[in-house]
C-alpha cells in the first residue's frame, strides 16, 4: 500500500517537474527570440500597443467615412448653409430625396 502512494506521488512529481522543464524551455525561446530581433519587452510591448493603436483609429476612422455615404446629401446642403451663412437651405439645389426614390431596378 505505502509503495503504490510512494509510487503515485513519484510520478506526480515527474509529471510536474517535466512541465516546469518545457515552460522553463518555452520562456527561453521567446527571450532568445526577443534577443535574435535585438529589442527589449518594453519595445515590443510599444510596438505591440502602437499597431493596436492603429487598428482601433483604422477602424474607427474608416466606418466614419463609409457611414458619410449614407448621409452625404446632408453634408452637402450643410455646406451650402454655412457657406452662404444661412442664407440657403440647401434643399433647393440638392432636393429630399423620398423612399421610392431610393429603390433602384
Amino acid at each position: 500500500m505505502a509503495d503504490d502512494n510512494d509510487d503515485a506521488m513519484a510520478k506526480i512529481a515527474a509529471k510536474s517537474m517535466q512541465k516546469l522543464a518545457d515552460d522553463k524551455a518555452k520562456e527561453r525561446a521567446k527571450v532568445e527570440k526577443r534577443i535574435a530581433r535585438g529589442k527589449t519587452i518594453a519595445q515590443e510591448e510599444k510596438e505591440q500597443k502602437q499597431s493596436s493603436q492603429n487598428l482601433v483609429l483604422g477602424i474607427g476612422g474608416g466606418g466614419t467615412l463609409l457611414s458619410a455615404l449614407f448621409f452625404q446629401e446632408n453634408l452637402k446642403r450643410l455646406f451650402i448653409k454655412v457657406s452662404s451663412g444661412g442664407e440657403r437651405s440647401g434643399y433647393d439645389e440638392i432636393p429630399v430625396r423620398t423612399a421610392s426614390q431610393n429603390v433602384t431596378t
